[in-house]
């Protein structure tokens, strides 16, 4: 739960995944979590790159966790983590499951929550896991991704089947834009 005091913000037990980690000064690193309440956020973990830090082995992707943090400004300060699982990844799917975090940490913007987004994302990282079309959830992710960005594809009368993809100019009139044509 959050509470605000005068000068410090503090988070409890909040559920999340890590979407990216960069190094920042000698022991410590900045990870990109995703988070259920409160979307994507950066996270200071002070010492992580110590031999014997707290969160050694835990600031993976792909593993859900419960993560608390607190401080002031843009960028707080996490205080404790705990892991909750692994999703297994083989080869075939990691770079889809890389590829999937890669977009959230470009588009998704820092510090909006998106719950049914988060739930999206953690059915996807198992999906991925089980199933042997993994393109299929892929997929599936990226138009839901589309749609809370508000980015949805038009939805019409027809089926997709009867649709095609037109770039640039098309029989019925000059244009230079990119549309979808019924057939």
């Amino acid at each position: 739960m959050a509470e605000k005091g005068r000068s410090e913000y503090r988070v409890d037990q909040q559920p999340a995944f890590v979407l990216h980690t960069y190094p920042w000064r000698e022991t410590s690193l900045i990870v990109e979590f995703f988070t259920r309440d409160y979307g994507r956020i950066p996270l200071v973990a002070r010492g992580a790159k110590r031999p014997m830090s707290q969160y050694r082995g835990l600031l993976n992707p792909f593993c859900p966790l419960a993560v608390s943090y607190s401080g002031k400004g843009e960028v707080k300060n996490l205080t404790r983590c705990e892991w909750y699982g692994t999703i297994p990844m083989n080869e075939k799917v990691l770079m889809s499951a890389f590829y999937i975090n890669e977009l959230l940490v470009r588009l998704l913007p820092r510090g909006e929550p998106e719950p049914a987004l988060f739930t999206i994302y953690y059915d996807t990282l198992k999906k991925l896991a089980v199933e042997k079309d993994y393109l299929v959830p892929l997929r599936y992710f990226e138009r839901d991704f589309l749609k809370v960005l508000g980015y949805a594809l038009p939805s019409g009368p027809f089926p997709a089947k009867h649709y095609r993809f037109v770039r640039g100019d098309t029989n019925e009139r000059k244009s230079s834009h990119v549309g979808l044509l019924h057939q």
